[in-house]
C-alpha cells in the first residue's frame, strides 16, 4: 500500500495532467498552413483547399454538387471508437496527456483518410456523367474527391492549447 506522500505525488501529477487536458484541443481537418490557393473550375479561376473542402463537406445543391462529408460524418460515425481510444490512452500512469491527444488526433485523421478511400463507406453520391467526361479529357481519375489529391493530402491534425 502506498504511503500518503506517494499518494499525494500521484494525485498532484494527475491533477496537472487534467489541467493540461482541459486547456487543450485536438482538431482534424485542413490547417491554415495547408490551405493553399489552387486552380479550380470557379469563375475567378481559383479557390483555397478549405473552400473546396467545405463545398464538398456540405454540398451546394443549387450548383449540382452533392454533400460528400469527409470530416463530420466519418468522425461522428466512429465516435464510439474514438472515445474508447481516448479512455484507453488517458491512463495517466502510462502515457502523458500530449501523447494521448496526439494519438487521438492521429486516429481522427486516419478515419477521415479512410473516408476518401471508401468514398464515405460507399455513401457518397457518384460523380455526374459530365464530371466523368471532363476528367477523362483532362487525364483525371474516376474516384470521388480524388482528382488532384490535394484535398486529401491537406488533411492533418493538430493538438492545440486553448
Amino acid at each position: 500500500m502506498a504511503n500518503n506522500k506517494d499518494f499525494s505525488k500521484k494525485l498532484s501529477k494527475y491533477a496537472n495532467q487534467l489541467k493540461k487536458l482541459s486547456n487543450s484541443e485536438v482538431v482534424v481537418g485542413i490547417p491554415q498552413d495547408k490551405n493553399k490557393e489552387h486552380s479550380s473550375t470557379k469563375s475567378n479561376g481559383s479557390s483555397t483547399v478549405a473552400e473546396d473542402g467545405a463545398t464538398h463537406e456540405y454540398g451546394v445543391p443549387q450548383a449540382g454538387i452533392p454533400q460528400r462529408s469527409f470530416l463530420r460524418v466519418p468522425l461522428s460515425t466512429n465516435s464510439d471508437k474514438i472515445f474508447k481510444s481516448l479512455e484507453k490512452n488517458l491512463k495517466f500512469s502510462k502515457i502523458n496527456t500530449k501523447k494521448a491527444l496526439g494519438k487521438l488526433g492521429a486516429m481522427g485523421m486516419s478515419i477521415v483518410l479512410e473516408a476518401f478511400k471508401t468514398e464515405g463507406e460507399g455513401s457518397w453520391k457518384s460523380l455526374s456523367d459530365s464530371t466523368k467526361e471532363a476528367r477523362k479529357k483532362g487525364g483525371g481519375g474516376a474516384k470521388i474527391l480524388s482528382d488532384t489529391g490535394q484535398l486529401k493530402q491537406s488533411i492533418t491534425f493538430e493538438v492545440r492549447n486553448t
